[in-house]
């Protein structure tokens, strides 16, 4: 399945890959603290410069705000203290956390690549291509 899909012809990459794409650099509950924090001035850069998400469906382009990534939030340390309770082996739980996570993120959500890129640079010499 692809992850990156042209949209009114640039790149967007869809927000729940991000982990995998990453090479879990950047894990699920982080990725959605950085969505829902976005441009917050308690928080610091570069998460403070996230990328914006935006959901594409039927070729309408519909924002969604900050605000709206609360709930995956809770969601996914639910989903944490689910898995830890199980007492699986840390890597097995961490795994298992990773992709049903990534079920928790809406679908048809992403961000601008190159925005993606820029934000990563500031953090990390990793680029997805």
């Amino acid at each position: 399945m692809p992850i990156i899909h042209q949209i009114q012809g640039r790149d967007a990459l869809l927000v729940w890959a991000i982990p995998f794409a990453s090479g879990r650099e950047i894990p699920p509950d982080s990725l959605a603290g950085y969505l829902r924090d976005r441009g917050d001035t308690g928080v610091l850069p570069p998460q403070s410069d996230f990328p914006s998400a935006f959901q594409w469906h039927n070729r309408i382009r519909g924002e969604l705000y900050p605000s709206q990534w609360e709930e995956l939030c809770g969601n996914l340390e639910r989903l944490r203290r689910d898995l830890g309770s199980r007492s699986l082996p840390e890597v097995e739980d961490r795994q298992e956390w990773v992709i049903a996570s990534a079920k928790l993120f809406p679908a048809r959500v992403y961000v601008w690549l190159d925005e993606f890129n820029e934000w990563l640079g500031k953090a990390s010499p990793f680029k997805l291509k």
